[in-house]
């Protein structure tokens, strides 16, 4: 056991049928340029700022204990790029629900009305290969999914039996945004579904 706990969590050690978690809401891109070309008001960058500052580090125990598999942050390549960077390691196919990731409040109307920093184009192209289920493309939540984090938060594989209780204990110690996001899956590809 005391050796699980000390080897290193890789991007791909995901197996079929683990559950994708995420530490922290997404939005720190587009929150950052809309506020920086005076397009949202201030508080929008000190919620970004404040979110940037949370120390991902603590949950990196908590992960362990509940059989994470697989362990990487999520920065400039967006939700979906480092997810699938998981997936392609393991040899995984990928599911994400667009409902998953919190995000931080404001920032849906925004990418909605076309705000977004400026590696977020490069970021969409993954969803030309991507099924869509109940969205289009011109979705604000698949622009929440490709927007560039800073300082974003953990994206771990858990087993399925283990992310409620994962998730749960993620929260209890103060990673109030953290969410269960998507699934690995034995087929290859990537779907991108709407829970609601």
């Amino acid at each position: 056991l005391g050796e699980a706990m000390s080897s290193p969590l890789l991007k791909g050690g995901a197996q079929a049928g683990d559950v994708l978690i995420l530490t922290k809401a997404l939005g720190v891109g587009v929150a950052l340029a809309a506020t920086a070309k005076g397009a949202a008001a201030s508080g929008l960058r000190q919620a970004a700022l404040a979110l940037m500052a949370e120390d991902s580090g603590c949950a990196v125990p908590l992960l362990r204990a509940h059989g994470g598999r697989a362990l990487t942050d999520v920065t400039g390549f967006g939700l979906l790029g480092h997810a699938l960077e998981m997936a392609e390691a393991a040899g995984l196919g990928l599911t994400l629900k667009v409902d998953g990731p919190a995000a931080l409040p404001g920032v849906l109307p925004l990418l909605a009305a076309g705000e977004g920093a400026q590696l977020a184009q490069s970021n969409r192209r993954p969803l030309a290969g991507a099924t869509l289920k109940g969205l289009s493309l011109a979705d604000p939540r698949l622009a929440l999914l490709t927007d560039p984090q800073t300082c974003g938060g953990l994206l771990a594989a858990v087993p399925e039996a283990e992310a409620s209780a994962c998730l749960a204990a993620l929260q209890h110690a103060g990673f109030s945004t953290a969410r269960i996001v998507g699934q690995f899956a034995e087929s290859p590809g990537i779907q991108l579904e709407a829970m609601q």
